[in-house]
């Protein structure tokens, strides 16, 4: 285990995704944090300081983009990428990491192996 592994926070209220997410995402040596709902998600967005969030767009009864929204007016840093999720995204292109993009959108269900290889390209471990 390194200092420097590099920090997922996983957004999502179906607890069944953040597991499969963290347990591979944990098997490429990033550190994995969790959030279920909005308040976790601001409350671990400033205590862990992610290097990347990946954000379930229906949050629950929030919409993540609104709440990722709030937080950003709220001091979060602008630069921490973010990968949207949504099973809506379904037929929308699907953006790809690129040096100087800070955001992708993932369709559900998703190749688990291709968003932990879109993961990787954004913290660049």
């Amino acid at each position: 285990m390194t200092a420097n592994r590099k920090t997922v926070l996983i957004v999502d209220d179906e607890w069944a995704i953040c597991e499969l997410l963290a347990d591979h995402l944990r098997d490429t040596n990033l550190r994995v944090i969790s959030a279920n709902n909005a308040d976790e998600f601001r409350e671990k967005a400033f205590s862990e300081r992610p290097d990347l969030i990946l954000l379930d767009i229906m949050l629950g009864n929030s919409n993540g983009v609104d709440v990722y929204n709030r937080l950003l007016a709220g001091g979060l840093d602008k630069n921490i990428p973010v990968i949207f999720m949504s099973a809506l995204a379904d037929g929308h292109p699907q953006d790809h990491a690129v040096q100087g993009r800070h955001y992708a959108l993932y369709s559900k269900p998703f190749d688990t192996d291709n968003l932990v290889r879109e993961i990787h390209s954004f913290v660049g471990a």
